[in-house]
């Protein structure tokens, strides 16, 4: 099986590792952790900064990480900057109504 994730990874920790870790062992003995490194450009567009470590720091750290097999770059427009920050927006109402209603259910059970 292949994961594929992506992400800034600026400042990389060990929330990253053990994110990066809990993605290899998805994928299992044969499979593959592809990161989609986001852009120093992107980042910019999308944080309204520019981060902290440039974009080959943060791959030569990533592909150093023993559970990450392949590291290819993210790049993407403002637009799409936009459109990510409308969909973590939409996703997060998502999170929130689910854990409602399961927060809802729980208490009827009671």
């Amino acid at each position: 099986m292949r994961v594929y994730t992506g992400g800034t990874f600026d400042l990389f920790h060990a929330g990253h590792v053990k994110f990066l870790k809990q993605c290899s062992r998805l994928t299992g003995v044969d499979g593959l952790v592809v990161v989609s490194l986001n852009t120093d450009e992107f980042i910019k567009e999308y944080k309204g900064k520019p981060p902290i470590m440039s974009y080959q720091d943060r791959k030569t750290i990533l592909e150093s990480c023993s559970y990450v097999d392949m590291v290819q770059k993210n790049e993407h427009t403002k637009e799409d900057a936009k459109k990510l920050q409308d969909l973590n927006s939409y996703r997060s109402q998502i999170t929130n109504a689910i854990n409602k209603y399961f927060d809802e259910r729980q208490e009827v059970k009671l």
